[in-house]
């Protein structure tokens, strides 16, 4: 490794292992939002010292670097990238560049494996939940908005969540909420096109996401 790759592969180890320190002190001060984008914001720099790694030839430590970051996006109900960085160090399993004494890997990946099925069961249950409680004509009431940020601790990056809160929280008046749950869902999506139309949500009558939208964003998630 030169020393411009070793240089850079230290500053975003350096940054990751901050952020995961500041996403354990957010959660402990139940902000979970934070938190979540802290964890995030860590398991792209740990991607990004994988692929360092892995140009590098060393494998195993691309790998448990891979590991990290799948853990990371794990906390941050990121399973998308979750899966695209544990399936990176699947490929390296499959071809063999993992050492079998390298067992700290080898009982990450199943551990990793594990925390892919919960996420995936976590976010396939949330949609019969959210037909119980706020309902699939997305119904606006103060105890649906309840309901919702119940749920941030247990999702804390779910972009649909957020825009949801943030829809609930405009059509019932309560502007600095709904201000608030739309700017983490653009920061945690910036570009969706589903939110192109939600910058008017704390500022118009209605304050809402159309019926639309927020049936195509539950559908998909």
């Amino acid at each position: 490794m030169n020393v411009v790759t070793n240089l850079e592969y230290r500053r975003l180890e350096l940054d990751s292992s901050n952020g995961i320190i500041e996403h354990d002190t957010d959660r402990g001060m139940r902000r979970y939002p934070e938190a979540a984008l802290h964890a995030r914001d860590a398991g792209l720099a740990r991607l990004r010292m994988g692929e360092m790694m892995c140009a590098e030839g060393d494998f195993s430590q691309s790998a448990a670097d891979w590991l990290s970051a799948a853990a990371c996006f794990y906390l941050a109900t990121d399973l998308t990238r979750m899966q695209e960085a544990f399936a990176r160090v699947r490929k390296l399993d499959q071809e063999g560049k993992i050492p079998p004494e390298r067992r700290d890997i080898h009982a990450a990946i199943k551990e990793r494996e594990q925390q892919i099925k919960t996420l995936e069961q976590k976010l396939s249950q949330f949609r019969p939940a959210y037909d119980v409680f706020v309902g699939s004509a997305h119904t606006t009431s103060q105890e649906a908005l309840d309901w919702l940020l119940r749920q941030v601790r247990e999702f804390p990056g779910f972009t649909y969540l957020f825009a949801t809160i943030a829809s609930q929280a405009g059509r019932l008046g309560q502007r600095p909420l709904a201000s608030e749950y739309l700017e983490w869902a653009e920061r945690f999506d910036p570009g969706n096109p589903d939110l192109r139309h939600s910058g008017s949500l704390c500022c118009s009558s209605q304050g809402n996401l159309s019926a639309d939208e927020g049936s195509r964003r539950v559908e998909n998630c």
